[in-house]
């Protein structure tokens, strides 16, 4: 296969730098190019509340070849994670909406884990690319025992930035780690995690059914 596009289906809506990761994460499956669309099914008339529902609700806005659904795992075990996806994607399947491949996407504890991987990324995205001081960042084989990534990679946000006192307190990190994904430059990176090698496995038996499983 030439081109695919898939659709992602978030727990939240603040998740759309999985986007990048998922194309690159598809592309070294073969596919020459991959198109993603992050579901914004928050701006529907009605928004959905079950995965299930967000499910359909995404897959509503724009046709695809293939579906990820992403829950954090909030744990350091992801298997009820991928568990309560398959149940969510059996009953949007029983409605008939939908049936193209579903591949869960369920990073260990939450998905700002995946993003701390790289500090030039977390400098660049910080605005001070050339910072010299400490982050004091996780050893990345520790990484997915942290339970609380996401304050975790603000604070380390927050030093990158080497501001303090009022330009401190207007530096907004949740908007500037939407940009880290963008300053990745190495997403092997992201095989040190076994959530990322676990979705690496799960694209991998789709790609040897021709995508089609």
């Amino acid at each position: 296969m030439d081109y695919l596009r898939f659709t992602l289906v978030s727990e939240g809506t603040t998740d759309e730098s999985l986007v990048p990761i998922l194309k690159w994460a598809v592309e070294e499956q073969g596919i020459s190019v991959a198109e993603g669309y992050f579901a914004r099914w928050d701006l529907l008339p009605k928004r959905p509340s079950t995965v299930a529902e967000k499910i359909i609700a995404g897959l509503s806005l724009q046709d695809c070849d293939l579906l990820f659904v992403h829950r954090d795992a909030d744990s350091d075990d992801p298997t009820s994670r991928r568990e309560e996806i398959e149940r969510a994607v059996s009953e949007a399947r029983a409605t008939g909406k939908f049936s193209v491949p579903a591949v869960p996407v369920v990073p260990i504890q939450e998905t700002e884990a995946w993003l701390l991987l790289d500090e030039d990324a977390i400098r660049r995205a910080a605005n001070n690319p050339n910072g010299k001081n400490d982050l004091s960042l996780p050893a990345r084989h520790r990484i997915e025992q942290i339970t609380n990534a996401k304050a975790e990679l603000e604070r380390a946000l927050r030093e990158a930035t080497e501001h303090s006192g009022r330009r401190l307190r207007k530096f907004h990190p949740e908007s500037a780690k939407k940009l880290i994904v963008n300053h990745l430059t190495d997403f092997n990176l992201l095989r040190q995690l076994s959530a990322f090698r676990q979705l690496e496995a799960d694209l991998a038996t789709l790609s040897a059914h021709g995508w089609k499983l």
